[in-house]
């Protein structure tokens, strides 16, 4: 690269530092810790059922029939 389309990126590029994109976060509804930790708790014990619905599945196939 030859040095003037460096001046000229890294203008570009400062000016786009000065309007930085938005942060999404700020147009999310903010919920408390405990909310969250709520929703963090469903769905561990969903995962948790769902495994041991699993596994209760595998030992009843895996039983010798009689």
């Amino acid at each position: 690269m030859n040095k003037t389309l460096k001046r000229f990126l890294r203008g570009v590029g400062s000016v786009i530092d000065i309007a930085p994109a938005p942060d999404p976060q700020r147009y999310l509804p903010q919920r408390s810790d405990a909310e969250l930790l709520r929703t963090d708790l469903e769905a561990i014990g969903a995962d948790m059922r769902q495994i041991m619905e699993t596994e209760r599945h595998v030992r009843s196939s895996a039983r010798p029939q009689r």
